[in-house]
């Protein structure tokens, strides 16, 4: 039985990734924040019969403990997280200790929690990262510094397991046409206008721009889920995947862009567009 841990199941790409799975005949342990309301999606499947839900909700590490598998565990897909956006001045201790924890030190915790069980079956670690943990663009400080932390995460791991039959691959994943849009742009909102910081009028006319641009771009990228879905399945079906995979056209322009233009040029780009 080829079982899979994925994180994040209730809505999203954490969803969409367990039904492409279920439809490639993988039992799957869907992690979800609160298991006493089960997503509709769970309870109208065809084959719930081969969905485990767990509560696993990233900010409670009682959770990753009391975790238990009745399958053997092919792969861990940490795919949750949250995005803050908005200027680093405005954010409060919580949030941004809030984004480390989902965004990091839960997907560290769970990965310790399960890697007995992956050395048996020579299974696989995924990483959900993103086009974020390549370059920080503004407002997004939280965000990034989670994802390049994870993009750190994943090469120690992997350089530490190889030798044990462990897989570990990174996906830097681009904009995709999920809720977590309009999520950013309601915390950005509120961060604006509950802040009682005098600073904020320093920052309001680009936040909005930037998010403005975030949101467009994001509606009309071609990539979805599917997509992160296929390159998923593809690794699980290969013995020697590749380290890192780009996901999407953006995705793809920020890893040469880092690597190609100096860091002045793309400071002026950014603050071009936001202007």
């Amino acid at each position: 039985m080829n079982s899979i841990l994925i994180t994040g199941c209730s809505t999203g790409l954490g969803k969409e990734l367990a039904e492409f799975l279920l439809d490639h005949n993988y039992y799957i342990y869907a992690g979800l924040r609160d298991i006493e309301k089960l997503p509709d999606w769970i309870i109208n499947h065809p084959k719930k019969e081969s969905i485990f839900p767990v509560k696993l909700d990233l900010e409670n590490m009682n959770d990753i403990e009391k975790l238990q598998f009745k399958h053997p565990l092919k792969a861990l897909i940490n795919n949750a997280g949250i995005c803050l956006c908005g200027p680093t001045e405005l954010l409060n201790a919580n949030d941004i200790q809030k984004s480390m924890l989902v965004n990091w030190t839960a997907p560290i915790l769970l990965t310790q929690k399960v890697l007995p069980l992956l050395r048996a079956t020579e299974g696989y670690v995924i990483q959900v990262g993103s086009a974020a943990g390549k370059i920080a663009f503004p407002f997004l400080g939280a965000y990034a510094s989670s994802k390049f932390a994870l993009e750190a995460f994943s090469d120690s791991l992997r350089r530490e397991v190889s030798s044990q039959g462990i897989k570990v691959v990174h996906l830097q994943v681009g904009s995709i046409h999920t809720p977590i849009w309009n999520k950013l742009n309601s915390f950005a909102d509120n961060l604006l206008d509950e802040s009682k910081n005098e600073s904020k009028k320093y920052y309001k006319n680009s936040v909005k721009k930037f998010l403005e641009i975030n949101y467009k771009f994001a509606m009309k990228s071609t990539t979805t889920p599917k997509h992160v879905s296929k390159v998923v399945y593809k690794i699980l079906n290969c013995k020697k995947p590749c380290i890192r995979y780009q996901i999407g056209m953006d995705a793809k322009l920020n890893f040469w862009a880092t690597r190609l233009l100096p860091d002045r040029l793309l400071d002026w780009w950014i603050k071009w567009m936001i202007k």
